[in-house]
């Protein structure tokens, strides 16, 4: 399909939640991937709180 994205995992989400992934914009931010995340698994907080690493 044509559309711009890329799927991310994210581990060590909770100790109930391991990981999880979703769909993303190529050209999206660490901030909207982190509040997508957030939104995904109902987690209250500023996303500027929190960083990602690449693997």
């Amino acid at each position: 399909n044509g559309d711009r994205t890329f799927l991310v995992t994210i581990y060590n989400i909770s100790p109930i939640q391991k990981h999880t992934t979703f769909r993303t914009p190529i050209n999206s931010t660490a901030i909207h991937v982190i509040t997508q995340l957030m939104t995904k698994i109902r987690i209250a907080g500023m996303p500027n709180d929190y960083g990602l690493i690449e693997e």
